[in-house]
């Protein structure tokens, strides 16, 4: 097969090998459908393709999402080399990225995007990387809370399972979490963290404060430190409250799910 893609597309054995590999459907491909990943492996080095990949398959629509998916995993490695670096600059000497969560029949329950491990062994910090997009549109804005919501259910499953978690980081990392080790967790986001309330366990803090706060300073020390400056910023909900005679709240339960808006009024220095 790698020969006949070779030979009919006018490309090297080797591009063929790397283009098949990435239609191969390998168990972390359920969201998206059998046309983005049409050949499905079988034992003894086959593999299954169905025709209705091309029979049903819209292709334009195909092709876009692959480049969205694509330009989107782009931004997550651009966003976590950021992220790293800034506990590099720090002299943290234990980070990794992408660490899987299996439970006692090695299931996966959930994954930690970036770890980063205290110098003594006694602390871990889990920074879940959420919300990569620009918030111009409410269906947007939505995104943005879903994404933040999988963000707590990450960090969730991580603090109700965690033997699983050190046994993962102890694995991947080659290290030995002391045994009175504390587990803190983090969610960062590129610019907002949508609208809705989220949890004050998992403070959500964008990635210009991480660089500006925990990168450019030395104010904080210690894991602990970091987790407890994000869990101590200001919050929005508490600022509207605190202005809440200069605006009025509209609620629609209907369009806009429930979700209150403030609606300012401004008056004319020339009104009568």
């Amino acid at each position: 097969l790698i020969k006949e893609v070779a030979d009919s597309a006018s490309i090297s054995e080797a591009q063929a090998r790397s283009f098949l590999s990435a239609l191969v459907r390998r168990g972390k491909e359920e969201n998206y459908s059998i046309q983005a990943y049409p050949l499905i492996p079988l034992f003894g080095e086959r593999i299954v393709f169905l025709p209705s990949a091309i029979l049903y398959g819209n292709w334009p629509m195909i092709q876009q999402r692959l480049i969205a998916k694509k330009i989107s995993d782009i931004r997550d490695r651009r966003q976590t080399k950021r992220v790293r670096t800034v506990f590099e600059k720090r002299n943290f000497r234990h980070l990794e990225s992408d660490i899987v969560i299996k439970d006692h029949e090695e299931k996966p329950l959930t994954d930690l995007d970036v770890v980063i491990v205290s110098n003594d062994f006694k602390e871990v910090l889990v920074l879940q990387l959420k919300s990569f997009i620009a918030e111009d549109s409410l269906l947007k804005t939505e995104k943005a809370d879903d994404h933040i919501a999988d963000a707590l259910r990450q960090c969730t499953v991580a603090t109700l399972n965690l033997n699983s978690v050190r046994h993962a980081i102890q694995s991947k990392m080659n290290l030995v979490l002391h045994p009175d080790w504390k587990l803190r967790q983090l969610i960062i986001v590129e610019h907002s963290a949508g609208i809705g309330s989220h949890s004050g366990e998992y403070p959500v803090v964008s990635i210009a404060w991480l660089e500006s706060e925990v990168g450019s300073k030395e104010i904080y020390q210690t894991i602990e430190e970091i987790w407890r400056a994000g869990l101590e910023l200001p919050d929005a909900a508490d600022f509207f409250n605190s202005i809440e005679p200069s605006f009025s709240l509209l609620c629609n339960q209907g369009l806009f799910l429930e979700q209150k808006f403030a609606i300012y009024g401004y008056s004319s220095p020339h009104s009568s």
